[in-house]
């Protein structure tokens, strides 16, 4: 029976040791030094990783401290949290158990960097995740640096970084940051993703296809097996794939997050985001810059989803978008009427806003308060585009400023050095 602190004591002392409400000062005191500490005393167990021979976290008993991140997901129950000491994680981490895995900030040691990265710069290392439906034939099987599968799993404050050796594209592998399958859902906060690349050795790299089947890098890829992700407060950079590739069944939400493509000196390949379009979907308040082929891509968005508040720049380091810059700075295709497109900043692209349609009964596109500027056009509607609504958007320096305009409904648009308004 648990008796309730209502009827315990207010303060004894027994054997010298202070105690409060049932609960002993020393246990107070231990629970308020793991709560500083960002231990979870309250559900689930504790175990600390570190990478060296003293552990960044105090209080921890020595049975919970483990020299590798997964031996420690592996001894994990459901709700432990595995705290990661800075430090470098030569290893690639499979979690099967619904966990939190959170780098730790060691102030009195003033560092604050819990690095996974690839064992032997990746040589040597066997593929473990493809090909696959998601990721086909077409490209080569990838060294998944954390994988999630059939279970729910927070992770924070860790670096992923896939810088690796090769120097060349016949027998390269793909790299990605994390994979999400069978059943799994995850939620990534303040988590670096770097340098999932491959060089082709001449100033290129192998996502541009010349090797088939293709190495290829991403930040983090949910494929079609996969529940939901949530990508926040994070850094996606130095990919030369994908930043964000997710087909999972459920809503996908990326926010507050930076996406930075790799610009080759011979074209570069790097594309921002491509998501299916799951009912709650939301793209917002991102930065996606040195991309090519497009910023953001939503593929059948058959329910509503929201793409607002992003800021899309042109790949090439301000080259025009005929050379390495932006094609689509928001690329709709498919079934995708029943997409949102607000209050975006998308800058130097082709073109600005394409939607290639695909006729949703009843869920016409918004297209709102964007600021576009599109060499070639602002808003490009195809035929099967019915319905849409386009307003309130500045369109500047393009050649058409809403292309398509026929079926859909246009009010207060203004445009800006643009030769044709409408067509």
């Amino acid at each position: 029976m648990v008796t309730s602190c209502c009827t315990c004591d207010k303060a004894r002392s027994v054997g010298g040791t202070s105690k409060v409400r049932g609960w002993s000062t020393r246990t107070v005191l231990a629970a308020v030094a793991l709560w500083a500490l960002g231990v979870d005393a309250a559900y689930g167990q504790t175990l600390v990783v570190t990478a060296g021979p003293v552990s960044c976290v105090s209080h921890t008993k020595s049975k919970n401290i483990y020299a590798t991140i997964q031996s420690a997901v592996s001894a994990a129950g459901a709700g432990t949290t595995v705290l990661v000491c800075p430090g470098s994680y030569p290893e690639m981490v499979t979690i099967t158990t619904p966990l939190t895995l959170r780098g730790v900030v060691d102030t009195v040691n003033n560092a604050g960097a819990a690095v996974i990265s690839l064992p032997n710069g990746g040589t040597g290392t066997a593929a473990n995740y493809g090909p696959g439906t998601t990721f086909g034939s077409a490209y080569a099987p990838a060294l998944a640096q954390i994988v999630v599968s059939g279970a729910a799993v927070t992770i924070e404050n860790i670096a992923v970084d896939g810088s690796n050796v090769y120097a060349g594209c016949a027998s390269a592998p793909s790299v990605i940051g994390v994979v999400l399958t069978a059943g799994a859902s995850a939620t990534l906060n303040a988590v670096s993703l770097r340098n999932q690349n491959l060089s082709d050795g001449n100033a290129g790299y192998c996502a541009s296809g010349a090797t088939s089947p293709a190495p290829v890098g991403l930040g983090v890829l949910a494929d079609e097996t996969s529940v939901s992700l949530s990508v926040e407060n994070s850094n996606i950079r130095n990919f030369d794939f994908l930043g964000v590739y997710s087909l999972a069944s459920g809503a996908i939400s990326v926010s507050n997050s930076v996406v930075t493509g790799v610009i080759p000196a011979n074209g570069a390949v790097g594309l921002g985001m491509a998501v299916s379009g799951s009912a709650g979907t939301q793209l917002s308040g991102n930065r996606i810059d040195s991309c090519v082929g497009y910023g953001i891509a939503v593929f059948d968005a058959t329910q509503p989803i929201v793409i607002s508040g992003n800021t899309i720049l042109s790949g090439g380091n301000g080259q025009s978008s005929s050379t390495l810059g932006l094609n689509y700075g928001i690329y709709a295709s498919g079934n995708s009427d029943a997409v949102t497109i607000s209050r975006n900043t998308i800058a130097n692209a082709a073109v600005g806003v394409l939607f290639s349609g695909g006729g949703v009964a009843g869920t016409p596109a918004t297209i709102e308060g964007n600021a576009i500027t599109g060499e070639l056009g602002g808003v490009v509607l195809l035929s099967a585009v019915q319905s849409a609504s386009v307003l309130n958007n500045v369109i500047n320096d393009a050649q058409v400023g809403i292309y398509g305009a026929a079926g859909n409904a246009l009010s207060d648009n203004r445009f800006r050095s643009v030769s044709t308004l409408t067509q």
